[in-house]
């Protein structure tokens, strides 16, 4: 059935149906968001898998979450562990739209930190890190304010 859904999302984005031929699909965002997960999660590709990771950023910065998800901060907080530094910088990134939802990540975004702390330069996982934690210690969900 979530096949038969992504297709028709797929179908109505790509093709322009009058107000008569509407299709009602129930677009999960959640759904698509786990699935690129676990892209990143089988790819061997570097570039790939930082592909993917910086979709799951633009997913999560797009989909509006107000409510705390544990197993998706779990996930993301297990990414923080990734071997390829691009794919940490923007799984920090993806947790820095959390915002204050992702605070059970800390903890693996602290020692993520602290392994490049050596490192500090823009092109590291460092600076996306250091932004996840700024807006995951922030009062208010960055939704709430500019990014």
């Amino acid at each position: 059935m979530k096949i038969l859904t992504l297709l028709a999302a797929f179908l109505a984005a790509t093709v322009n149906l009058t107000a008569a031929d509407k299709i009602q699909v129930d677009y999960d965002p959640m759904l698509t968001i786990n699935i690129t997960i676990d892209k990143i999660k089988a790819e061997s590709s570097v570039a790939s898998r930082t592909d993917h990771a910086r979709n799951v950023a633009i997913l999560i910065k797009n989909a509006n979450i107000c409510q705390a998800v544990p197993k998706l901060v779990s996930d993301l907080a297990a990414l923080m562990q990734d071997r390829d530094d691009s794919v940490r910088y923007w799984i920090a990134i993806a947790l820095s739209y959390l915002g204050p939802l992702a605070k059970d990540a800390i903890p693996a975004l602290e020692r993520a930190l602290q392994d490049k702390k050596d490192d500090m330069s823009s092109k590291s996982s460092a600076s996306g890190i250091q932004l996840a934690l700024e807006r995951i210690k922030a009062a208010k969900h960055p939704k709430n304010s500019e990014h």
